[in-house]
């Protein structure tokens, strides 16, 4: 059987533990069928979904019911 397995996590020179559990499994699947991995990696220093908005924590703001006390 041919398998095919992407994956965005998976062990490199820099970081030989990321995606350990993907390896492993390519790897015993292999025992028994053509396995072809494909690993693409993602730039998370440029991925920022919420980067134009601010988040702060406040503590001292009371939540009120929008129709009065209920």
């Amino acid at each position: 059987m041919k398998i095919l397995i992407l994956t965005h996590s998976y062990p490199d020179a820099r970081l030989r533990w990321r995606g350990i559990f993907v390896k492993e499994q390519a790897l015993a699947l292999a025992e028994n069928n053509d396995v072809t991995v494909v690993y693409f990696r993602v730039d998370y220093s440029s991925f920022a979904p919420f980067g134009k908005y601010g988040f702060e924590r406040r503590d001292s703001v009371a939540y009120r019911h929008p129709f009065g006390t209920h």
